[in-house]
């Protein structure tokens, strides 16, 4: 029996994927002493495929209930966009800051055109276009857009949902070497849709979604990919069930998870400046001592969590607000039917 009610321990997942992907990107360069710290932190980008299979979930799962192209594109653009943008404007502001005190700029690359400031606005970054994201996590962003068009699609189309949702792996799984954008990390997105799918209608077509999102997660993306995604959609499953309800009553992570989004998108230009503040690179004084490398990248990580917090409620939170309002888009209105 499926609970219908809020599952907390989502919020959770959202957490700890989220600070490890900070933790991750604090440990990027450097030549650290091996041990089981580093080793978990090197590690820190499958939280990537664990927010991939927790969208697809929780993206389509809020489609199927509301089937209507102008709410979902007004949703998702009011809970996207507009704190991607304010993120880049901390971006640059920890840029100028850093330039003045230190003289170079060795936090992150910056488009030197028009045409890259355009398609960092537009979420059309690397691997779209050429241009190399700002901040290293915005690439996933690109990733995400598209998975919503083509959502869309099927929001506009109904009777070709099934199709649209089966078309990209098709294709995956025909290709000999990696695919190409969005088809490469489509598994890892559909993994969440064939749980929302399933309780949904429970069709047996979901049952094959997922497992032909498996069988092209283990052609086409790395072994750790495949299993943290694999967990991930275990976990949902998991925390969805009433036999497994005491995992929505996790303390600490699932609060983290409220303001995940902002926790990601602020991570690198504060917390990265921070922990370089103390430990240059390549960071020798971490390399050199373990429990200075935990100090740093702790201190780091609390005060990227303290500043995520703040930007999720003067930014994050005003955003969501709006997404729930009515949309005012009625040139694209467009009801399922």
């Amino acid at each position: 029996m499926m609970q219908t009610k809020r599952v907390t321990f989502l919020d959770s997942m959202r957490g700890f994927a989220a600070a490890w992907v900070v933790v991750y990107h604090l440990n990027e360069e450097g030549k650290f002493t091996p041990g089981a710290y580093q080793a978990f932190v090197e590690a820190g980008s499958l939280g990537v495929p664990i927010f991939f299979v927790l969208s697809g979930f929780s993206i389509h799962a809020s489609l199927l209930k509301s089937p209507e192209v102008s709410a979902f594109l007004w949703k998702r653009f009011w809970r996207i966009y507009p704190p991607y943008l304010a993120s880049l404007a901390v971006v640059l502001v920890v840029l100028i800051v850093r330039k003045i005190a230190t003289g170079t700029n060795d936090l992150t690359t910056i488009p030197h055109d028009p045409l890259g400031w355009f398609e960092t606005i537009m979420l059309t970054t690397k691997p779209v276009t050429w241009t190399v994201p700002i901040n290293p996590v915005y690439w996933t962003f690109s990733y995400e857009a598209a998975f919503y068009l083509w959502l869309t699609l099927g929001l506009m189309f109904p009777r070709l949902r099934w199709p649209l949702l089966f078309a990209p792996l098709v294709l995956s799984n025909a290709w000999s070497a990696r695919p190409d954008f969005f088809v490469g990390y489509w598994c890892l997105f559909a993994l969440g849709v064939a749980i929302a799918e399933w309780r949904h209608e429970g069709k047996i077509l979901a049952p094959a979604l997922a497992v032909l999102c498996l069988t092209d997660a283990l052609l086409h993306r790395t072994f750790g990919e495949t299993m943290a995604g694999l967990a991930a959609f275990a976990l949902i499953i998991m925390a969805l069930s009433n036999r497994f309800a005491w995992l929505n009553r996790e303390p600490i992570l699932h609060r983290v998870g409220h303001w995940s989004y902002s926790l990601y998108l602020v991570h690198v230009p504060i917390g990265v400046w921070i922990a370089l503040s103390f430990d240059p690179r390549p960071r020798v004084l971490s390399a050199n001592s373990v429990w200075l490398h935990w100090s740093i990248d702790g201190f780091a990580l609390l005060l990227s969590c303290v500043f995520a917090w703040a930007f999720a409620r003067l930014i994050e939170r005003p955003s969501i607000m709006i997404a729930h309002t009515t949309p005012s888009w009625p040139w694209i209105y467009w009801r399922a039917r």
